[in-house]
């Protein structure tokens, strides 16, 4: 009797994951065997999990999520971690950012203190881990660690317990701000750079390094499992430009929504790829099924996502905790979530609206129509015209003027961004934030940055400007990329070309344009 290859192997795989298994049970003793860590081929031996909590917690306050097991790779029985060999290839990255102070395992607060924002007091708050594996120390996105993380770590896609038996207490630092204001932090973190703020400037040197490794590894879906995503989406297949941030968590919410939900799926064994079978079946699940779901939905349209096994907390345990208490971590409140990646911000949490068998009545009030004024019997309607003609030409008068006033301010603030950026003398910081104004200048212009590298621009620059105006680009990027990532010297000559493909591409811009457009490009967009 013979088997295929390819069934050895992923039996194999099973084999090796299931003695791994049994090592951390060993070692990280937990009181029952609660998570599946990302392995899906024994679902029916793990106990139900249910979301009730969760849903019932998210009415009193905000949520904090403590990850722990995070699933890197999707294969057909789950989630598994990036291969060593393929991690061993950005060993060199992690270095760089590790020795910059740069961890993503708390980017949220690195940010935050880039920006200002942590003006509480931190606080200390102790974590007691009473029936989770204590390989891990669960801990939610906007904590800080007291100690820094293992500066050899490669991925730093969460934290590990040091000693062999792990950890059961521990300590985590928090100083205000939950991970649900990631859009505040992301428009916050745009007006800075956007100001010249150094801190912003050097935080983003290394996002960008960061940035890079997320969306090389976390865009990654098997043939078989894309197919069935997008059989899922109706036939939807994302246009080449990508979509925005916005729109990728539109079209996975409303399409998420529609599945059933249940503490209990009846479907606990799959044949094949396990995303093929669920979506082809019954489609029922809860957070562990749905949060594959959308990891793999949200990869297919663009956007770099991640598999997440932890724990969740309530406000009010939180703040028993910050007050003399302590977090204490519960099997009953394991959960798993995608999440996904905001450029400049880091790693947070998506999470659906509850389903409705956790809805809260909603209270209905009376629409009121106000009355409309009695007309005035006594008032000539000839005169009553002319006093409306006049004041309606008084107030086009006044608004135009206010208009001209507020555009030529408007103007003379957005250019003196620019005319500052000339007067900084350092060469790698004047061509990091001119290449920011180049990409800033050209979306209105019809080049539009969504997500990814500035490399993927150079065939609309060659469509819209032509093939020597793309080679010039290109170079323009590789002195940005000098600029940020390496140590040499950036030149007064490398930085002159910089600021004159600049100059040329705003004048191509301008002859490009007709009257209207014009118009809008120099007094209300300030681009030319």
């Amino acid at each position: 009797m013979s088997f295929p290859l390819n069934e050895l192997n992923k039996n194999a795989d099973g084999e090796r994951r299931q003695a791994a298994r049994a090592i951390d049970s060993f070692r990280y003793d937990a009181e029952e065997d609660t998570a599946p860590e990302g392995d899906f081929s024994r679902l029916s031996e793990y106990p139900s999990m249910s979301d009730a909590e969760f849903y019932a917690a998210r009415y009193t306050g905000d949520i904090y999520y403590l990850r722990g097991y995070v699933g890197e790779t999707y294969t057909s029985d789950g989630w598994v971690s990036l291969e060593p060999g393929r991690r061993a290839e950005y060993a060199g990255l992690f270095s760089w950012l590790h020795n910059r102070g740069f961890y993503a395992q708390n980017q949220q607060s690195v940010l935050r203190d880039a920006l200002g924002r942590d003006t509480e007091a931190p606080v200390e708050v102790s974590v007691v881990n009473a029936g989770a594996y204590s390989k891990y120390l669960y801990a939610p996105y906007e904590a800080a660690i007291p100690d820094e993380p293992d500066i050899y770590r490669i991925g730093d896609e969460n934290l590990l317990a040091g000693g062999f038996r792990g950890e059961r207490e521990y300590k985590l630092i928090l100083s205000g701000g939950t991970v649900s204001d990631y859009e505040l932090l992301y428009n916050e973190l745009n007006n800075a750079f956007g100001r010249g703020d150094t801190n912003a400037v050097e935080y983003l040197k290394s996002e960008n390094g960061y940035r890079d490794f997320v969306y090389e590894n976390y865009l990654e879906i098997p043939e078989e499992a894309r197919s069935s995503i997008q059989d899922f989406l109706d036939g939807f297949v994302p246009p080449e430009d990508g979509l925005t941030f916005n729109d990728a968590k539109a079209i996975a919410d409303s399409y998420i929504n529609s599945l059933p939900y249940s503490d209990m799926p009846e479907a606990s064994y799959y044949k094949g790829d396990f995303i093929t079978d669920f979506l082809s079946k019954s489609r029922e699940g809860n957070s562990l099924q749905f949060s594959t779901v959308e990891t793999l939905l949200f990869r297919y349209l663009g956007i770099p996502a991640r598999y997440v096994e932890g724990y969740i907390l309530t406000e009010d345990e939180l703040e028993t905790a910050k007050n003399g208490g302590a977090v204490t971590i519960r099997p009953e409140s394991l959960r798993a979530w995608t999440e996904i990646y905001r450029d400049g911000v880091g790693f947070v949490p998506f999470e659906l609206d509850p389903p409705e068998l956790y809805l809260h009545d909603q209270m209905m009030t009376d629409q009121i129509t106000e009355p409309e004024p009695p007309e005035d019997e006594h008032s000539d309607p000839h005169i009553m015209l002319l006093r409306i003609l006049l004041l309606v030409l008084a107030v086009i008068v006044i608004l135009l003027a206010a208009g001209f006033a507020i555009f030529a301010i408007r103007r003379a603030y957005i250019r003196r961004h620019y005319k500052r950026i000339l007067t900084i003398t350092d060469n790698s910081e004047a061509v990091s934030l001119t290449t920011a104004y180049l990409i800033w200048v050209v979306s209105h212009a019809g080049i539009p940055y969504k997500n990814g590298s500035l490399h993927d621009l150079c065939p609309e620059f060659e469509e819209l400007f032509g093939r020597d105006m793309r080679q010039k680009y290109a170079e323009v990027i590789g002195i940005q990329q000098q600029a940020i990532f390496s140590d040499l010297v950036i030149y007064d000559e490398e930085r002159a070309m910089v600021t004159g493909f600049l100059n040329e591409v705003v004048g191509l811009i301008g002859k490009q344009a007709g009257l209207p457009r014009r118009f809008r490009l120099k007094w209300v967009d300030c681009v030319i």
